[in-house]
């Protein structure tokens, strides 16, 4: 896809060098994903859950975290998709080295339950290709990026509302806290 689509906000895809169902392959598809959309219909932006939907992929459901702060959302999802819960991550580009994540921490539950968290980081750069005006790489150039932090992929969802709720932070002052009332349909 050309620059000038990327422009006018259309999406592109990731170049993974991971299987795009490995657990490298879906959080470096999740990088992408926030990056397909500008930050007004931002799933991660979004404050409500309205944007949630935006530019799914067919195969798994991505939820966002968020930039930063206390956010609720609400949210209908289909009961057929493993969902994809970025817990605490951390975005780069080539030109930083890998964050130092043994600070990291991260805690969610699922209808009250707590759920361990997966430890996942891609180790080889990944090009993302960004719309105009996404709040991922800040630009519609391609960008090589890595990932890496406390994630979980969930089973699909009994049919149903479920609350899921995680937060998490970086060790050093940063934090998020994000609450997602879940409508699971058939």
């Amino acid at each position: 896809m050309s620059v000038f689509t990327r422009m006018l906000g259309k999406p592109d895809e990731a170049t993974i060098p991971y299987a795009s169902d490995s657990l490298e392959g879906l959080i470096a598809r999740w990088v992408q994903w926030g990056a397909s959309s500008k930050v007004e219909v931002n799933p991660i932006a979004d404050f409500t859950g309205e944007y949630s939907g935006n530019l799914q992929p067919e195969d798994v459901w991505f939820l966002a975290g968020c930039f930063g702060g206390v956010v609720e959302r609400t949210c209908v999802i289909p009961g057929n998709k493993k969902l994809l819960v970025p817990v605490f991550n951390m975005w780069f580009t080539e030109h930083y080295q890998p964050p130092d994540l043994s600070k990291a921490h991260g805690f969610m539950t699922l209808n009250g339950q707590e759920v361990p968290l997966d430890t996942i980081r891609t180790k080889d750069h990944f090009v993302v290709r960004g719309v105009w005006g996404n709040p991922v790489t800040g630009s519609i150039l391609p960008c090589k990026m890595r990932v890496g932090g406390l994630w979980k992929l969930l089973d699909p969802l009994p049919v149903g509302e479920h609350e899921l709720y995680f937060r998490g932070g970086d060790g050093d002052g940063f934090f998020l806290e994000v609450t997602y009332k879940l409508k699971v349909l058939s």
